[in-house]
């Protein structure tokens, strides 16, 4: 419904909206996927790609880009692509050297790294230390919970039913006076 309203603002000469409703469409995806039926990531990243990219031409809204990158990144770890999420990262930060050292790409680097070492405790520090400045959206949750379960599977059970359930998630780990929660 989103896919053919984007189609429609499109053939409208409306870029803004079919952009609008693109990214409604991708976002829709992965809130109503579960782990058993995950979204089309290769769908979804195509769509966010399409309007980051589209983002950079406009001098107003280059710093959305940003935004949608971040979510790709995400997207290609949450579907354990981690060839992938490299070679994305270098076609963002080539198309928009600004992303290369801003915290969001950052953030992506070191998760990727962390994800591939199979470091657990590295990888909760770097959610917890994220979070602390800038708590991420149901989607952004929704796709680092996922990653969580396949890179740092310890409380894939508990993870699992929060999620399902609209409970608090414990994406960093540790004890309770540092835990970071957020809900999906």
């Amino acid at each position: 419904m989103y896919d053919q309203a984007a189609n429609n603002f499109e053939m409208d000469n409306q870029a803004g909206q079919a952009n609008s409703m693109r990214v409604k469409w991708a976002d829709l995806q992965i809130l109503v996927s579960t782990k058993e039926s995950p979204p089309d990531f290769a769908k979804v990243i195509k769509t966010y790609e399409k309007v980051g990219m589209k983002q950079l031409q406009q001098s107003l809204a280059k710093g959305l880009a940003k935004d949608y990158f971040f979510k790709c990144g995400l997207c290609y770890l949450a579907n354990q692509d981690m060839v992938g999420v490299r070679s994305a990262l270098q076609n963002y930060f080539i198309e928009d050297p600004s992303f290369e050292n801003d915290r969001k790409g950052k953030f992506l680097v070191k998760l990727a790294d962390y994800c591939e070492a199979g470091d657990r405790d590295l990888f909760g520090r770097l959610v917890a230390e994220y979070q602390r400045i800038t708590p991420f959206d149901k989607i952004q949750t929704k796709l680092v919970v996922r990653v969580k379960q396949f890179y740092a599977p310890e409380q894939e059970t508990a993870l699992t039913h929060a999620a399902s359930q609209n409970q608090e998630i414990d994406l960093v780990g540790g004890d309770d006076d540092n835990q970071q929660t957020t809900t999906p």
